[in-house]
């Protein structure tokens, strides 16, 4: 399985979303006018769209150099590696849905709302086999008495 498919449980590598879509078009996508977030008494809407930008890039850091490893040792076993990067991965798209959810409530309602939350489910990736991923980890763990590769 190539490394797209163990992270994403899919071959969708398109599924994580650059820092950029998330606070500038993809915004418009879910039918929220970008001027609502610059209002002074929106502070909080900016801070949460920085935490999203912030999730966004560990994340990506987080797969790419894993991703990087697995080029430069592919017969090397880092599926300890994988795994974390997948949970970290996950627990990003968490966040981002999170924050993303509560700014969306905020700024819209009705259809729009739904509308818009179902887009943002389409966006992020549901998290699929992380028991599995937190056992190698966690027997890894064990194994290594602790320490962290």
């Amino acid at each position: 399985a190539n490394l797209d498919t163990f992270f994403l449980g899919s071959d969708r590598p398109d599924v994580a979303l650059t820092a950029a879509e998330i606070g500038g078009e993809r915004t418009a996508d879910l039918g929220v006018d970008d001027a609502q977030l610059l209002e002074p008494t929106h502070q909080q809407f900016l801070g949460s769209l920085a935490d999203i930008a912030i999730e966004t890039y560990r994340a990506e850091s987080t797969v790419l150099r894993v991703s990087k490893l697995t080029q430069q040792q592919p017969r090397a076993d880092l599926r300890l590696q994988a795994a974390l990067a997948r949970l970290v991965f996950y627990h990003a798209a968490d966040r981002i849905r999170q924050e993303a959810t509560e700014v969306l409530a905020a700024l819209l309602e009705g259809d729009r709302l739904a509308v818009a939350m179902n887009q943002l489910g389409d966006w992020l990736p549901t998290p699929a086999g992380l028991i599995d991923t937190r056992t190698l980890v966690a027997g890894e763990l064990v194994t290594r008495k602790g320490a962290l590769p």
